[in-house]
């Protein structure tokens, strides 16, 4: 079993039994990891939500350990948390209405935006807006938090298959709409 090669094992058994140390050691020893797999699939996020997702995805470890079993390790399954912990709080933020906040890359974060990257990030939400709302919800999750289909078909719990086609459909949607907004620039 892989909990025998989880180098956490007994911490994160005795944290099942309540022991706040264990569990605030186990905290302190993965927090860069959580920050970073927060930063890596929002890479825009202001420090106070980072914050917040953070302490969400903590609340979550707490609330899921007793349930734990060690079929993966500890840090694979925080980081599952984690990427479950981001796809409820972009759901809480609506995300197509806030999708061009944390689409800047990480470099650009503290730079004035372009005003022909504003307009190309107006342009995406414009056009993300005409979408269907499973074609948004699959390209939201595929691009803007880096999930995989297949973390996308586990996740919302529909065939590979399905969200494949989702996944072309909208984006066909979007290359579509985006070409008649870039002519309407151009004239």
């Amino acid at each position: 079993m892989m909990w025998e090669q989880d180098p956490d094992r007994g911490l994160w058994q005795r944290a099942q039994q309540g022991d706040e140390g264990a569990y605030d050691h186990l905290r302190r020893k993965y927090r860069a990891l959580v920050c970073g797999e927060i930063r890596k699939r929002l890479t825009a996020v202001s420090a106070d939500d980072l914050h917040d997702i953070e302490q969400d995805v903590w609340i979550a470890v707490w609330q899921g350990l007793p349930n734990f079993r060690g079929v993966s390790t500890f840090s694979t399954w925080v980081v599952g948390i984690t990427k479950n912990t981001i796809f409820n709080w972009l759901r809480r933020k609506k995300m197509e209405g806030e999708a061009v906040a944390h689409v800047a890359p990480a470099a650009d974060c503290d730079a004035e935006v372009s005003e022909s990257r504003l307009v190309s990030y107006l342009a995406v939400y414009e056009a993300m807006k005409k979408l269907l709302a499973t074609e948004r919800e699959v390209i939201s999750m595929r691009y803007f938090m880096q999930l995989t289909d297949e973390e996308i078909s586990q996740h919302l719990q529909v065939p590979l298959g399905t969200v494949k086609s989702r996944i072309r459909a909208g984006l066909e949607k979007l290359r579509a709409a985006l070409q008649v907004a870039e002519e309407e620039v151009a004239s």
